[in-house]
């Protein structure tokens, strides 16, 4: 079985160089480079940014977890856990004791005496890597991975769970309506986690980047499925230009949407403030 396609590879180019952009233009030290003029152009691309938010990051995990399927019942459960950690764990971890340190700590205290500080270097680690900065990704990817080899190995011990996962994964990749459907319901399911979580998601557990390990789960998994059908995905779900136009303007209506509940809550705080105050 041939696991690699080139559209699929092009796909992950396109989300990884949208991550990289959407990571550019939120830089506050433009703020003080740029004029007023320029910074009005650089606001209109964070309003655009932020309509793409449904692609991006969801749908790099989608990627990943077609892959991560397709290798796993290629290769097998040692060769995917030996990949695994030489692939996302080491790499991780070398992040964590430099690169993660080095750009939290300059961007937390604007103070680069303090990187030799070990007291800032113990309270980095203590405090779970500061949310793991850009690579939370990694730490994410290393959970997943474990949820799909234990799955995995589990489907080989009990035939009534293979056989389900398999009927699922042909029901997923049966056309690309079916397909596009699950993709929607994700994404409506990561909304309303995202906006509507009581109390907001809680970002100050060490160690556990929760919001983003529960709000991408879903688009792994359905990669996942896809790529255990992979002759069936490359066969059945296939979109024309027009189809891929209005499938992209559903998915800004969800950016577009998230944007102006984040300002309502915004100003509904505020609000709140003030009638406290008064």
């Amino acid at each position: 079985m041939n696991d690699r396609a080139a559209y699929i590879d092009n796909l992950r180019i396109m989300v990884n160089g949208l991550i990289v952009l959407n990571h550019s233009i939120w830089n506050r030290s433009l703020e003080n480079a740029f004029t007023a003029a320029e910074m009005e152009l650089v606001e209109l691309l964070r309003f655009i940014s932020m309509n793409w938010s449904p692609i991006r990051v969801p749908f790099f995990f989608l990627i990943a977890g077609l892959f991560t399927a397709t290798f796993l019942t290629k290769h097998g459960a040692g060769k995917f856990a030996q990949t695994r950690v030489k692939r996302i764990v080491l790499p991780l971890v070398v992040a964590l004791f430099t690169y993660t340190y080095l750009v939290v700590t300059i961007s937390k205290y604007s103070d680069i005496t303090l990187l030799w500080s070990l007291e800032t270097y113990r309270d980095h680690v203590l405090n779970g890597f500061n949310g793991f900065g850009y690579v939370w990704f990694l730490y994410v990817l290393i959970v997943y991975s474990l949820v799909a080899l234990i799955t995995y190995l589990a489907a080989s011990k009990f035939s009534v769970l293979a056989l389900l996962i398999r009927r699922m994964s042909k029901f997923l990749c049966m056309n690309r309506y079916v397909f596009l459907f699950a993709l929607l319901c994700a994404e409506g399911a990561r909304f309303v986690f995202v906006h509507g979580f009581p109390g907001g998601i809680p970002d100050d557990l060490p160690f556990i980047p929760f919001g983003n390990l529960i709000s991408n789960l879903s688009y792994f998994c359905i990669g996942a499925l896809a790529g255990l059908s992979f002759r069936d995905f490359q066969n059945n779900i296939r979109f024309t230009l027009p189809e891929v136009i209005v499938i992209v303007s559903i998915y800004g209506s969800f950016g577009v949407a998230g944007y102006i509940h984040g300002i309502h809550s915004a100003f509904h705080h505020l609000f709140n403030i003030f009638d406290t105050s008064s």
